[in-house]
């Protein structure tokens, strides 16, 4: 897995993350992205919906936490 985006609160602790990860599919390998937020994971196609996943609970949670591409 390989992270693409991390997201840290104002101590510098990690909240959330996005990371890359490669699966077969019948038409070969391919690359999906996994949204990793307080244990939970979310696979998406994408890496823009994996991104909103994690901002949306953020939001929803009130955290405040600063996204920096990793």
């Amino acid at each position: 897995m390989r992270p693409m985006f991390i997201w840290r609160d104002p101590r510098g602790v990690l909240v959330a993350d996005v990371v890359q990860i490669a699966k077969m599919t019948p038409a070969g390998p391919r690359a999906f992205y996994v949204a990793r937020v307080q244990g939970e994971q979310v696979e998406k196609p994408r890496f823009a919906c994996a991104k909103r996943v994690v901002e949306s609970w953020l939001r929803a949670n009130g955290v405040q936490a600063t996204p920096t591409v990793a």
